[in-house]
């Protein structure tokens, strides 16, 4: 939180000087939702704009997601075939699962 107060002031405040109340407000709101929220590189994310990293974030999790459900698929796969191969019924039963 410091770090964003820093660059709060040195980027947007002290460079300003507002005529009115509405007019910081105004100010500040842009600074922070369209240039820190999207356009600024931020070091804690690898110098990537907050956009960048959540759509790099998300693009993982799709991947991740993608491979547990081939996984589990195959899993599954195995675990039905051994299931069908040994028999439920008592010893000496034809019946198998």
């Amino acid at each position: 939180m410091e770090s964003f107060f820093g660059s709060l002031k040195m980027e947007c405040v002290h460079r300003t000087r507002f005529a009115t109340r509405k007019e910081a407000k105004a100010a500040l709101f842009d600074y922070i939702e369209v240039f820190y929220n999207r356009q600024r590189l931020h070091s804690g994310i690898g110098y990537k704009t907050p956009v960048q990293a959540y759509a790099e974030m998300m693009a993982m999790a799709a991947y991740r997601n993608i491979v547990l459900v081939r996984y589990w698929r195959e899993t599954s796969k195995i675990i039905t075939d051994w299931k069908r191969t040994r028999t439920c019924a008592s010893p000496g039963s034809k019946h198998t699962c």
